[in-house]
């Protein structure tokens, strides 16, 4: 799946919040979202899955305009791990998984066999098998974001979007999701935080200042400009705190 958009604008309440944005999403890639808070990193997500309508612009998937397909079929393609966790739904890990399979049932239909295969495939890939029967609430802030990556893969979608996946999560629960999502080989855009694990999980880098996509690379320049801070190397750190001993 091919992410492209091209000159999107997203206002809301009258308020500009985006203004033409450019990315691109190559197949099987890893991009990351990067910018400060407010600067429109969640708007943009929302607006490429349909929670919001752009103001202007195109959003297309492998050439295909999303605003000509039906809710249904976007929900097939695209599938959505968000900041907050649903902890007031008392559900079993195996029912927020199958949650999932949504898009590929009628309304009011029963679970399929197929439906509890491809549960059961998505927990295996991310490691949680032993979770099924759990309660999600009961959780640790680790086990849920698999789960809901879980949830995402038996949804069967080509494109997966992240906002904030790492979010309130220790630092190993952090690496290993983000290592998680880097194996999956699926058409990934995320929001980060940190920029330090968009530099070591992304294969792209965009750069979001005051509702613009501003930069595709993350450089000491760009960390200057956006983040108002100065970014140096950890050799170039050692290297001058030498010099400052001797």
């Amino acid at each position: 799946m091919r992410l492209v958009l091209d000159g999107v604008a997203v206002t809301i309440d009258g308020t500009p919040i985006v203004r033409e944005a450019d990315l691109i999403v190559e197949p099987g890639s890893f991009a990351a979202l990067v910018g400060p808070n407010g600067c429109g990193k969640s708007t943009l997500l929302r607006t490429i899955y349909r929670a919001l309508r752009p103001a202007a612009g195109l959003i297309s998937l492998n050439d295909e305009d999303l605003r000509k397909l039906k809710h249904r079929e976007t929900a097939r393609r695209i599938a959505v791990v968000a900041q907050e966790y649903p902890a007031e739904l008392d559900f079993t890990v195996e029912d927020v998984v199958l949650m999932g399979r949504t898009p590929h049932k009628r309304p009011l239909s029963r679970t399929t066999g197929e439906d509890l295969q491809r549960c059961a495939e998505a927990l295996e890939r991310v490691s949680a098998t032993g979770l099924a029967r759990r309660s999600f609430v009961t959780l640790s802030g680790g086990e849920k974001q698999r789960v809901l990556i879980a949830r995402a893969l038996a949804q069967e979608s080509s494109l997966l979007l992240l906002d904030e996946p790492t979010n309130h999560l220790d630092i190993r629960h952090q690496l290993d999701v983000l290592h998680l999502v880097r194996d999956l080989g699926l058409t990934t855009l995320a929001a980060l935080h940190d920029l330090n694990h968009a530099l070591e999980f992304a294969d792209r880098i965009y750069v979001m200042d005051t509702g613009r996509v501003v930069a595709d690379e993350l450089t000491p320049e760009v960390i200057a400009r956006v983040f108002g801070v100065r970014a140096v190397s950890r050799t170039q750190y050692v290297f001058e705190r030498l010099k400052e001993e001797t």
